[in-house]
């Protein structure tokens, strides 16, 4: 006598598992069981494994991850992340890099004595962190895991409003006996600075034992390699601005902006005067216009600026006008001399970067362009934003926290992530909205995704979340 058992066991409608038990006497049905069980057991042994999920930090019991401080990503199967978490008790901040407390005290927008300042990190490479931080009125610089200090007071780059140097490529600046030093490589170098402080009600420019002021307000300030100084000033936002320029000051205009000064003597900005727009380059002046913006001057003399004309937008490329946008936005100057920039047309936003121009987004912003020619922006497409950088595009950068209790908080409207597999046959959705992702059309997980990534050699989804006081990454592995 033969029977035969067939039993199917479904999982999310994906994994079927079947066996066929043929027995040519009868079989005991308890040793049926018990094998039914093991089968049973193994297969939700090995479905445990998909997803994934790792833990790759636990925040203590009163701390919050700060608003717009958090950032988590996986790269080379390495999961680095950097965060600020608050501690509600304790009243203080602590930067974690790569899983581990690096500091603690008084982060903005803590804004109070003993104040720390994180300035950068990148995950991606270990101690790459540059943190700032005042200690019993002294300043101190965490630079990649080496600390420096006793200074009165510590500057690091990109350049601030409030100073400027001729000194390139240095890793910070500091102040040590009234006197200004740059830092790099290990190696101290005395300096020039030029540099705006604020003095009860009034700003001040000082530069080299001289000091000029009091003004209402300062911007644009200028120091070339010879020690040619410049700098914008007004005493009524609305109608006294001024340039004084290697301590030549000009007459009084309604607005000033984009003040540029070269070696060579050179230089150039925008003024206001009896409510119109006007250029001026090395003492010439250009005709009227409705608005003018991002003017540019190159070692070698050349200027561009974008202007408005009759609701449409034009770049002057050093005389060149181009054709009309709806709206020109970030214009640079490649180090080839060719032009870099963002337009819009037809409700789309494209960037041109030599001549090369991109597909249309529904957004686009921070087009950067560097010394060397390297550039980067972000744009907007279905809803979410990415990052291109050299043509290496990643995620945006999403804007959260969580309260004390471990909620998620979103700031403002981050969108969804959507992605599928290299053959389109899998995809992968999440949603601010809800508490879990969607692979294949089944939920998986506790909360959305942070960030998220198709990982082809693996054929793996591969997400980043936080689940009450767990910052997680889970890994879902494909068929």
């Amino acid at each position: 006598m033969e029977i035969h058992f067939t039993i199917s066991i479904y999982f999310k409608s994906k994994y079927l598992f079947s066996f066929i038990i043929l027995q040519k006497k009868i079989m005991n049905l308890k040793n049926l069981s018990i094998y039914v069980l093991l089968m049973i057991m193994t297969s939700l042994s090995s479905f445990a494994q998909n997803p994934l999920r790792k833990v790759v930090f636990t925040l203590n019991e009163n701390e919050s991850i700060v608003s717009n401080e958090y950032y988590l990503m996986q790269q080379f199967n390495k999961n680095r992340f950097a965060c600020m978490v608050y501690d509600n008790v304790r009243k203080k901040s602590t930067f974690i890099f790569n899983g581990k407390r690096i500091k603690t005290g008084n982060f903005p927008p803590e804004y109070a004595d003993d104040l720390c300042e994180l300035h950068s990190f990148n995950v991606a490479n270990d101690s790459n962190y540059i943190i700032t931080y005042q200690q019993n009125n002294k300043w101190y610089i965490n630079y990649k895991g080496i600390i420096d200090g006793g200074f009165e007071d510590i500057k690091v780059p990109p350049r601030s409003w409030d100073f400027i140097i001729a000194e390139k490529n240095f890793d910070y600046l500091y102040k040590l006996a009234d006197r200004w030093y740059a830092h790099k490589n290990g190696k101290n170098k005395k300096i020039d600075i030029i540099e705006s402080q604020y003095n009860g009600s009034k700003y001040y420019v000082f530069f080299n034992g001289s000091s000029f002021g009091p003004f209402q307000g300062t911007s644009q300030l200028q120091l070339t390699q010879s020690g040619k100084y410049g700098f914008v000033y007004y005493n009524d936002w609305l109608k006294d601005w001024h340039v004084n320029n290697n301590g030549t000051i000009s007459k009084t205009y309604e607005h000033i902006s984009d003040f540029i000064i070269l070696e060579d003597d050179k230089y150039a900005y925008i003024f206001k005067e009896n409510g119109k727009w006007f250029v001026n380059i090395n003492g010439s002046i250009s005709k009227f216009y409705d608005e003018v913006k991002n003017l540019n001057i190159s070692a070698g003399g050349k200027c561009t600026y974008c202007f408005k004309e009759n609701g449409k937008w034009y770049i002057n490329d050093n005389g060149s006008i181009s054709k009309a946008y709806d709206g020109i936005s970030d214009l640079n100057i490649l180090p080839s001399g060719k032009l870099a920039f963002s337009f819009t047309e037809d409700n789309k936003w494209y960037v041109n970067i030599n001549g090369s121009i991109s597909k249309g987004f529904e957004s686009i912003s921070d087009l950067m362009v560097s010394e060397d020619g390297e550039w980067s922006y972000q744009f907007k497409e279905n809803g979410n934003w990415f990052i291109n950088n050299n043509g290496n595009i990643s995620n945006g950068f999403l804007l959260i926290s969580t309260d004390k209790n471990g909620n998620l908080i979103w700031w403002g409207d981050p969108g969804k992530i959507e992605i599928s597999s290299k053959n389109k046959d899998h995809s992968f959705y999440s949603s601010y909205k809800y508490e879990y992702v969607v692979i294949d059309g089944r939920p998986i997980g506790k909360s959305p995704a942070i960030q998220s990534w198709y990982d082809e050699k693996k054929n793996t989804f591969i997400w980043t979340a936080i689940e009450g006081k767990e910052l997680l990454t889970y890994e879902y592995k494909l068929d």
